[in-house]
């Protein structure tokens, strides 16, 4: 893999000879599920191709990617050379595009981020457990599923394929990377699948049944070791950007931090800090959400912070953040109050930023009065994160088959429907409504019409006068 790794780099200096350049692009937080997936997936490729010009690349700088110590840390301990590794600055993805040389496989994330949406038209392949938001492509291969890490899938891939690549390195990689986004395969966290679980067992088979123990307290505990990095440097560790399609005035960055609030608003330099990250990131509200360990031997508890100059502002993105009792927000006064900043323990340890970031974009798109006011309509949209936690959570404890998979196909995912007997289709109204046409009674199967029901829905009632209100969001049109 260290040769991979350095051969990857040295090839950038003979690009211009090769006809096409395979990329694999990890996401722009750079975690370690982002950064293995990639990596692996590309020495796979290129192994089974070696014809191919094949380079993984990390979304970040080489400066940026010092701040993901688990990262650094297991490279290190495997004698993996991170600083041959392919950054985002070293690589004119853009030029590659627009001469027709570029090929693009994208993994832990199914959307391309705004300086790269340029290249879309260059995506061969998608392998992601994030809610599906990607482009509909029919020649896109496409393996997302909600499962509790990316390097699940690309496991599965690569072990199915039976090409004998697995050695105790590689195995070493993807589990270190599946025991840390799932918590140790904890199910109290509300990650783990039965895919997770089986997927490490078979590589642990490979690198050792103590291997995996080892690196995950290893892992565990640098990463959330932030007592040598600045305010600014905990904030854009781990920053991803609010996907909104809807005229709102808030433009909302979300950054993930490793250490309980208090002890971040504690520092300094923290609201310097936050106002210098958001006018980098040309934000006018941060979403902090913090994930720490109020003790080294207990459970790993959440809390959420809301950051904006602007008080309209800030208290439109609280409001959609209460707007459903799914995060069970309770607000707590930090030691050291921030001016502008409101602050909740967050009780449901299950919604990571995998759930929030696209809560927080629906609930912008249609106000949190429609997702308050139109239960209904919003708990059966597969706009409302309430089904897609749900669905993970099921996902987490039941078996494989519960699992998506979009291959080649322009559809979105969609929650599993159990499967009921006929009387009991006849007695639940789950997925079948009775309407009324031209005076005809009719029953409508409601899971043919699941890819509008975000289109339409409803959006309370007019102030005095009663009248509904309907909203019609035209961006969640289904590709046909």
């Amino acid at each position: 893999m260290d040769e991979f790794i350095k051969d990857s780099k040295q090839s950038l200096s003979g690009l211009d000879a090769a006809k096409h350049i395979h990329v694999v692009l990890g996401n722009e937080s750079c975690d370690l599920d982002s950064v293995v997936c990639a990596v692996v997936y590309a020495y796979y490729l290129k192994k089974v191709n070696s014809t191919d010009v094949v380079i993984p690349v990390v979304d970040c700088t080489s400066a940026e990617l010092k701040l993901r110590r688990e990262v650094i840390s297991l490279f290190d301990y495997l004698g993996l050379a991170v600083d041959a590794l392919v950054y985002q600055d070293d690589i004119d993805l853009l030029q590659l595009q627009s001469e027709s040389r570029l090929k693009l496989t994208v993994v832990d994330h199914n959307s391309l981020s705004m300086k790269w949406k340029p290249l879309q038209a260059a995506v061969v392949e998608i392998i992601d457990h994030h809610k599906d938001s990607s482009e509909p492509a029919s020649s896109v291969t496409k393996t997302i599923e909600s499962v509790g890490s990316c390097a699940t899938l690309v496991s599965e891939k690569i072990l199915s394929a039976d090409t004998g690549l697995v050695n105790e390195e590689l195995a070493t990689l993807l589990l270190s990377t599946i025991l840390l986004d799932t918590v140790n395969l904890d199910a109290e966290a509300g990650r783990t699948t039965d895919k997770d679980r089986e997927m490490s067992d078979l590589l642990s088979q490979i690198a050792g049944q103590e291997v995996g123990a080892k690196l995950f307290e290893l892992l565990r505990k640098v990463k959330f070791d932030v007592s040598s990095l600045s305010a600014a440097q905990v904030l854009v560790k781990d920053y991803k950007p609010v996907g909104l399609c809807s005229t709102s005035s808030a433009r909302v960055g979300m950054s993930s931090i490793v250490c309980g609030l208090d002890d971040f608003l504690s520092r300094e330099d923290a609201k310097d800090a936050i106002n210098d990250f958001m006018e980098s990131k040309d934000i006018n509200c941060v979403v902090v959400t913090a994930i720490y360990f109020p003790s080294d031997d207990s459970k790993p508890a959440r809390q959420l912070g809301v950051f904006s100059n602007g008080g309209d502002v800030r208290d439109e993105v609280v409001a959609c953040l209460q707007s459903d009792d799914l995060l069970r927000l309770t607000p707590f006064s930090p030691r050291q109050h921030i001016s502008n900043m409101i602050c909740f323990d967050q009780g449901n340890r299950a919604a990571s930023r995998k759930i929030l970031l696209p809560l927080l974009a629906c609930s912008l798109s249609v106000g949190p009065s429609a997702m308050a006011n139109s239960p209904a309509t919003i708990e059966s949209s597969s706009c409302d994160v309430r089904s897609a936690l749900l669905s993970h959570s099921a996902a987490s404890q039941t078996t494989p088959a519960v699992l998506q998979t979009v291959t080649n196909d322009n559809t979105r995912p969609v929650s599993p429907i159990e499967e009921y007997t006929a009387d009991a289709e006849n007695t639940e109204e789950r997925d079948f409504k009775a309407v009324g046409v031209e005076g005809a009674p009719a029953s409508v199967d409601l899971r043919a019409i699941e890819k509008y029901r975000r289109v339409v829905s409803h959006g309370g009632y007019e102030r005095g006068t009663k009248h509904a209100i309907i909203v019609l969001s035209a961006c969640f049109l289904p590709p046909k």
